[in-house]
């Protein structure tokens, strides 16, 4: 099994959990009101899965914001395939702009509701809505917890970094132009192209 396929087989399975303490050193309430900028993660099981994970990653890679929903789904699919066949992280479907998952939204809509992420809605220059993700404090201290405490998820933090110096900062048209003529299979035909 190679280094990649173990990693997702190690979170895929397992439990992500972790104890802080606040910063007084007392145990910190249970109360989720303590999720705002500034302050500790609160004392309790976390549990994300590896597609929670490679969203965390990549919005911690991208100084804590990606700005379109459509950069986030061709990141995770640059990811996906760099991993072994045996190995994904989602399963995409064809449409206009390559490959796409809806559960990707879904995970992201879950990460907020838990106070990891907050999404907000952009108007582009064209009049577009165009979604926006950022990391929040509790988010980016949790995150950090997480990878400080497993070497297989530094070591896939570490991919989902490389995927991201070398594709994240892509002006957004090249970036799905990239996708869209790698994997050609994955887009519908539309006006687009």
């Amino acid at each position: 099994m190679s280094t990649i396929s173990s990693i997702i087989s190690t979170i895929s399975g397992v439990l992500v959990s972790l104890w802080t303490k606040s910063p007084d050193g007392n145990e910190p309430s249970s109360d989720n009101s303590s999720r705002v900028a500034n302050t500790t993660p609160i004392s309790e099981n976390i549990t994300i899965t590896p597609h929670q994970f490679v969203s965390l990653s990549f919005l911690y890679h991208a100084n804590w914001r990606i700005k379109s929903h459509q950069r986030m789904q061709k990141l995770v699919f640059l990811l996906d395939e760099k991993l072994p066949d045996d190995t994904t992280i989602y399963s995409y479907e064809s449409f206009n702009h390559g490959p796409h998952t809806n559960q990707l939204r879904h995970d992201l809509e879950s990460l907020e509701e838990r106070g990891f992420i907050e999404i907000k809605e952009r108007r582009t220059y064209g009049g577009d809505e165009r979604k926006h993700y950022y990391l929040t404090e509790y988010g980016a201290n949790t995150f950090s917890s997480f990878i400080a405490k497993k070497d297989e998820l530094k070591t896939l933090h570490k991919h989902t970094g490389a995927i991201f110096s070398k594709y994240g900062e892509m002006p957004l048209s090249n970036l799905i132009d990239f996708v869209v003529q790698s994997d050609p299979e994955y887009t519908k035909e539309s006006n687009y192209y």
